[in-house]
C-alpha cells in the first residue's frame, strides 16, 4: 500500500481507493482479500450482492490459510486446506510476506479452477528476481541484496525476515524510501526503531531521508549506528565493522542504488 503514498497522501486514502475496486466488481465476480490486514478484510462490506469473497491469511481465519508453516532461508513450506482437500505447498522465496503473496496467488488459482497439483508445479518453477532478497556468500560474509526497491512494508519485511532466518550478527545497510510525501519522516523513523528492536548489531544509512532511520535506531538502542553521505563512505564504514560470519542486508528505493555499496565491498574482497 505505502508504495503510492506520495500520490494518494495516506494509507487510509489508498485503502479507500482499493475499496472502490471492490465496489466495481459486478455480481458473479470474485474478490480476494487479505484477512491478515484489517483494512483489507473490512473491504468485504463494499462488495455487491452476488460477488464471491475469498480470503487468505497466515494469522487470521481465512478460506486459504497457511498452516504448519515452516520458514527457512531457502524458502517456506506450509499446508492449505481448501474444498475439503489438504495439500502441502512450497515456495522458494524466503519470508512470511512471500508466504502471504503465495496465498494470494493460490486463492486466485482456486477461483480460476486450477488444481492443487497444477499450482504446486507452478510454484516449483518460480525464479527469484535480481536484487529481490538475493543472497550471496562473500568470503565469510552473507550479503542479502534486496536493493531493487523499498517501501515501508517491504523494508520492514526484509528486516524481520533477516532477523528470523539468519543466525549470528546482522547488519542493515538502508537507503531512502522515496515517494512517501508527508509520511516520509515517520515511515523512516519506524524502520529505524524496528531495526533496533530486532537486534541488528549495526545500522548503516545512506541518503538524506535515511538519516531519520539512523536517528530512530540510535534512540531505540542500536549500539552501532552510522550515516554515510556517499556509497563509498558506506563501504568504508562497513569495512571497519564487518566481522566473519556477519549477515548484511542492503535495501533502499531504486534511485538510491544500494547495490553499488555491495560492488565496492566485493571488489575489495576479490582483491585480497
Amino acid at each position: 500500500c505505502e508504495v503510492h503514498m506520495e500520490l494518494l497522501g495516506s494509507i487510509e486514502n489508498i485503502a479507500k481507493a482499493k475499496a472502490e475496486l471492490v465496489e466495481a466488481i459486478p455480481s458473479g465476480g470474485t474478490v480476494i482479500l487479505n484477512a491478515d490486514d484489517s483494512r483489507v478484510a473490512a473491504m468485504r462490506s463494499f462488495a455487491a450482492d452476488g460477488v464471491r469473497i475469498l480470503t487468505y491469511g497466515i494469522d487470521a481465519d481465512a478460506d486459504v490459510r497457511a498452516e504448519a508453516l515452516q520458514c527457512a532461508a531457502d524458502g517456506s513450506r506450509f499446508m492449505v486446506t481448501y474444498a475439503n482437500e489438504r495439500h502441502e505447498y512450497a515456495v522458494s522465496l524466503p519470508g512470511r510476506h512471500n508466504v502471504s503473496n503465495t496465498l494470494a496467488a493460490l486463492a486466485a488459482g482456486f477461483a480460476l479452477g486450477l488444481t492443487p497439483q497444477e499450482m504446486q508445479a507452478g510454484l516449483r518453477n518460480i525464479e527469484g528476481t535480481k536484487m529481490r532478497y538475493e543472497t550471496e556468500s562473500v568470503g565469510a560474509w552473507m550479503f542479502i541484496n534486496d536493493a531493487y526497491n523499498a517501501s515501508p512494508s517491504s523494508m520492514r519485511a526484509a528486516l524481520e525476515t533477516t532477523a528470523a532466518l539468519y543466525p549470528g550478527r546482522k547488519i542493515a545497510v538502508l537507503g531512502d524510501m522515496l515517494e512517501l510525501g508527508a509520511a516520509a519522516e515517520e515511515a523512516h523513523r519506524m524502520i529505524g526503531r524496528r531495526a533496533a528492536e530486532l537486534g541488528f548489531a549495526a545500522v548503516v544509512t545512506y541518503g538524506p531521508q535515511a538519516r531519520w532511520i539512523h536517528e530512530a535506531a540510535e534512540e531505540t538502542g542500536c549500539a552501532a549506528c552510522f550515516h554515510a553521505e556517499t556509497h563509498e563512505e558506506a563501504a568504508q564504514l562497513l569495512r571497519k565493522i564487518l566481522s566473519d560470519g556477519d549477515t548484511v542486508l542492503f535495501k533502499g528505493s531504486r534511485g538510491m542504488r544500494m547495490e553499488q555499496v555491495i560492488a565496492l565491498l566485493t571488489g575489495e574482497k576479490a582483491g585480497h
